[in-house]
């Protein structure tokens, strides 16, 4: 009896449905359109939204990494260069007047660093260097025959880290020659070739120099005079290349003094004032920076030698330098420290530390000179044989 009831109203229902309008029935269809549309609507605007975000951080992003991926190695390749011009300026040290010069002289490194003072390397004074190859090494050869010679093998260090930019580690030979004129006056000649260890790992020739020294006049057996000029060829590429370097010409006097007799025994004081003139074919650098024209160099040097084959020497030079619209530059100091000591009369070993910078820092003003300076010093060992 409820099945038949149940059937009975559900096809009232049914039947009832079967006379709906199709007017009604076409506006349930809009509403049913109108509401798929809207979410649709819906879907589709998060997503575009996300398509437009998404390009506008691939166009920020992507510039940065087209534009600071070069950084790095165009920052290494300056720095390169500063380390290759830094090495370029090692101070000159000072040997007993009885020991070979070792150390390479101002032409044996780039001018670039001389002429255009770029970075903490470009201080160091090696103009200043020039000076101390001078008469205090005047009995580098055996002047009591006419002709001598001697030779010299210098390996130098930065104190830096080995794999800081700035590091570097350069070997140099040198070979010096000597003719006695007359009894007082010497001929002589030295050449140099540098070879380098880290950075472009090149090698080339450095220095070559033709000149003359004498001794002037002795006052008593205290003080001893000494003179000395010549010319360094330009025989450095580098040199030529970058500041059209075209030469140098020198005159130096020189002074040894004996302090036993002011109670000082086994020390003596040794003074230089040393003249150059460069000669350039440009006023300017390849890098735009003023070339040096002229400059003066003062050089101080205290030796104790409490051993008949060796001793101590300290040394400091300040060097004033002037372009070539006579506008003075910044000063540049060198100062160093070396044992030196002779096997016999042939063989001799010398080791020391030297470093170097602009004298009043970068702003001028301020006495900037220190015994050791991490980013500026360097070690160097130089074996010399002598005939």
């Amino acid at each position: 009896m409820g099945n038949k009831f149940i059937i009975a109203s559900l096809a009232i229902v049914t039947s009832s449905c079967m006379f709906v309008s199709d007017k009604e029935v076409a506006k349930v269809k809009e509403v049913i359109e109108t509401e798929q549309a809207a979410v649709s609507d819906n879907n589709v605007e998060p997503q575009s939204a996300t398509q437009q975000t998404a390009p506008a951080v691939v166009e920020v992003e992507a510039p940065k990494l087209i534009i600071e991926a070069p950084v790095v190695p165009v920052k290494k390749e300056n720095v390169t260069k500063a380390k290759k011009s830094a090495k370029v300026v090692k101070a000159t040290k000072v040997t007993k007047a009885t020991r070979p010069v070792t150390k390479n002289t101002p032409e044996t490194k780039p001018a670039t660093v001389v002429d255009t003072v770029s970075t903490q390397a470009a201080a160091t004074s090696e103009i200043a260097a020039n000076s101390i190859t001078t008469d205090l090494d005047s009995s580098t050869m055996n002047l009591g025959k006419k002709f001598g010679a001697s030779l010299s093998l210098t390996t130098s260090t930065s104190v830096l880290e080995t794999d800081s930019y700035d590091s570097y580690v350069t070997s140099s030979a040198q070979l010096a020659v000597s003719y006695k004129l007359t009894d007082k006056i010497s001929l002589k000649a030295n050449g140099s070739v540098d070879k380098n260890f880290k950075g472009e790992r090149d090698q080339s020739f450095s220095s070559a120099y033709l000149g003359v020294s004498a001794p002037l006049k002795d006052f008593g057996t205290t003080i001893s005079t000494a003179a000395s000029g010549g010319y360094y060829f330009p025989v450095n590429a580098d040199q030529r290349r970058n500041t059209s370097y075209n030469g140098r010409a020198l005159g130096k006097l020189s002074a040894n003094i004996d302090l036993r007799k002011v109670g000082l025994k086994y020390v003596s004081l040794s003074l230089s004032t040393a003249f150059a003139k460069n000669f350039h074919e440009f006023k300017r650098t390849a890098s735009n920076g003023a070339n040096t024209n002229y400059y003066i160099t003062n050089l101080v040097a205290l030796t104790y030698a409490p051993f008949a084959k060796g001793g101590l020497t300290a040394y400091f030079s300040n060097t004033t330098k002037w372009d070539y619209e006579n506008e003075r530059g910044s000063d540049s100091f060198a100062l160093g420290q070396s044992f030196d000591w002779s096997f016999d009369k042939n063989f001799a070993i010398s080791v020391g530390h030297e470093l170097g910078g602009k004298t009043y820092g970068y702003t001028g003003r301020q006495f900037d000179v220190s015994l050791f300076d991490k980013s500026k010093s360097s070690v160097y060992t130089s074996l010399i044989y002598t005939l």
